[in-house]
């Protein structure tokens, strides 16, 4: 059994695997900005109010691993109703 190279492909097949890629690399670019959004957010809300279990940095970083599920833990514990409310001293 050969296995079949790129260029060996039939030219449809071989534009199915640009399109393929593209459209990846569409998908994981527009991950990497969503992730990055949403940690400058996470940053910048830090900076205003004392953080739990890590520093703003921390969290940013973490959001910026982790997306929008670290985002909404974060919002979780200091923006929702279960947060404890923020005295203002920071």
């Amino acid at each position: 059994m050969e296995l079949l190279m790129l260029q060996d492909a039939t030219p449809e097949a071989s534009s199915y695997a640009r399109v393929f890629s593209l459209l990846l690399g569409s998908v994981t670019l527009v991950e990497v900005l969503v992730n990055v959004v949403f940690a400058v957010g996470v940053l910048g809300h830090g900076r205003t109010r004392k953080t739990l279990f890590a520093g703003s940095r921390m969290w940013a970083i973490a959001t910026l691993v982790g997306g929008p599920m670290v985002a909404a833990l974060y919002w979780l514990m200091h923006c929702s109703s279960l947060a404890k409310p923020d005295d203002g001293s920071s």
